[in-house]
This record gives C-alpha cells, sequence and structure tokens, in this order.
C-alpha cells in the first residue's frame, strides 16, 4: 500500500535489528485463516533475488516472491 515499507526494507529493518518475523510462504492461506500457516524466523541475509532465515535452528533460504504475508 501507498506509504508502507516495501518487503524489502521491512525485512532489511527487521535484519539489522535481529527482531524475527512472522511470514506466510507459498500459495495464500484461506481467507477464514490467513496466518494459518505462518511460521516465525530471524532474517539473517535478503538481496533481490532471496531471503535467508533461521527458522527451528535451521537456515532456509526463501525467493522473496514466495512471501505472501509478513510481519
Amino acid at each position: 500500500m501507498p506509504g508502507e515499507l516495501s518487503l524489502y526494507e521491512f525485512l532489511r529493518l527487521r535484519m539489522e535489528s535481529g527482531q524475527p518475523i512472522e511470514f506466510v510462504c507459498g500459495t495464500a492461506p484461506g481467507w477464514s485463516d490467513p496466518w494459518s500457516r505462518g511460521k516465525r524466523g530471524i532474517v539473517t541475509r535478503v538481496d533481490y533475488r532471496d531471503v535467508e532465515l533461521l527458522v527451528d535452528n535451521e537456515l532456509v533460504c526463501i525467493a522473496r516472491e514466495e512471501f505472501q504475508a509478513v510481519r
């Protein structure tokens, strides 16, 4: 939305602060419970294509276009 941070800016700020994010990736979940497949992780790297996160003590790399929602 206009005036809100872009995905890149949001992830970059969280990476710099060390704060975890909650995210949903893959196909979008239903409207009744949009965060039903949400996971938590700490952003360790962001680039033009991928995001690297520490999720459950495991490093995972996710393509930026796979993110459906972040908070």
